[in-house]
């Protein structure tokens, strides 16, 4: 069987998921996402290429495998979005 879901639907569960699993908080210092638990999620760097746009890097090959699983090519799309909306200063460019 096949569903369809609205992107509007999507980002929705996406936010949720996030929320409730990692709680994202963000150190500007380190530039580091720390989840609930306080581990790290991410960080935030400067693009080796372009060195006027940052990009998003996750922590561990692990978390990124994990959101992988649950929400296919979609990932990186729906992540830049979540964090776009929940960090709206941070202006990330990308995800890696």
């Amino acid at each position: 069987m096949r569903y369809v879901i609205s992107e509007n639907r999507l980002e929705r569960i996406f936010k949720n998921f996030m929320d409730s699993q990692y709680d994202l908080t963000y150190d500007s210092k380190p530039r580091e996402f720390l989840g609930k638990d306080g581990e790290v999620f991410g960080f935030v760097a400067f693009n080796s290429m372009k060195h006027t746009s940052k990009h998003f890097y996750y922590g561990d090959y692990k978390t990124e495998y994990f959101l992988n699983e649950m929400f296919g090519e979609l990932t990186n799309e729906l992540l830049l979005h979540y964090f776009r909306e929940r960090f709206p200063d941070l202006r990330i460019d990308g995800i890696e």
